[in-house]
């Protein structure tokens, strides 16, 4: 019998900024639900879930919480504080000697049925679609969030006052960034109002539905670009007047998992 290695211990913090100079801080947790709140106006509030290691902390996930009750569940700071879940990556490889990238969009749902022991939970995955570029010349990941965002509201899968949580596995450090509004991802164009970058790494921390979910996003890339390259001397791209990439094609898996 194959004995898996022990995990590594996990540190879960809760992270927050007051607005403005203070001179105490208050902390409130709620004794029946373990909620955490603050006494005074704060900024960038969210969980944080982490492990040691000797070049520094690996972080796993960050859930910004903007609703000022924070909690250490990042599954609950997911589901409550974003009416639609989703998780983008983009994957590259160069295939008949064109730079190809695919970004994938897993979208996920919380769901309740009945079970023997009572009512089960679980995260029903979805697949809506992909997109494969040619030649793209600007960051390929926050490319792929910004075009994720585009067809989402095209397709009528969500509306412009949704609250998006879109999971995300690069740019830690900017994400705050992002998030306020502060900084563009590619030219001048900034996150949508509506959209909540969330990070999460796909290598480690498969306990988390986060976690899950981009680790299925990197792994439908991937197997699209497994896909085209099989196909390279038969596929026909549209080609596009871009100034970012030479050619575009939206490929539909139709795939649809739970978790």
């Amino acid at each position: 019998m194959k004995i898996s290695p022990p995990k590594k211990k996990r540190n879960e913090y809760i992270y927050g900024t007051t607005s403005g100079d203070i001179t105490e801080l208050v902390v409130t947790v709620d004794e029946l639900t373990g909620e955490i709140s603050f006494g005074h106006p704060m900024i960038n509030t969210y969980s944080e879930i982490s492990y040691d290691r000797s070049k520094g902390p690996k972080v796993l996930s960050r859930v910004p919480q903007p609703d000022g009750k924070l909690t250490f569940d990042g599954h609950k700071a997911f589901e409550r504080n974003f009416t639609y879940h989703c998780a983008v990556d983009t994957n590259n490889r160069t295939i008949a000697g064109k730079r190809i990238s695919v970004t994938a969009v897993v979208a996920a749902k919380p769901m309740t049925i009945p079970g023997p022991a009572g009512l089960k939970t679980f995260w029903k995955f979805d697949v809506p679609f992909c997109f494969e570029w040619t030649e793209l010349n600007v960051d390929p990941e926050k490319f792929g969030w910004l075009a994720a965002c585009e067809r989402l509201l095209d397709e009528g899968l969500t509306t412009s006052t949704v609250k998006i949580g879109m999971i995300v596995d690069s740019h830690l450090g900017e994400i705050v960034h992002y998030n306020a509004r502060k900084r563009p991802l590619i030219g001048s164009a900034l996150l949508p109002a509506n959209v909540t970058l969330v990070y999460a790494t796909s290598d480690s921390g498969k306990e988390s539905v986060l976690n899950k979910m981009l680790a299925t996003a990197d792994s439908v890339a991937g197997q699209c670009l497994d896909a085209v390259q099989k196909t390279a001397n038969e596929t026909v791209r549209k080609t596009a007047n871009h100034p970012y990439y030479e050619a575009v094609r939206i490929i539909s898996p139709n795939t649809v998992l739970s978790k």
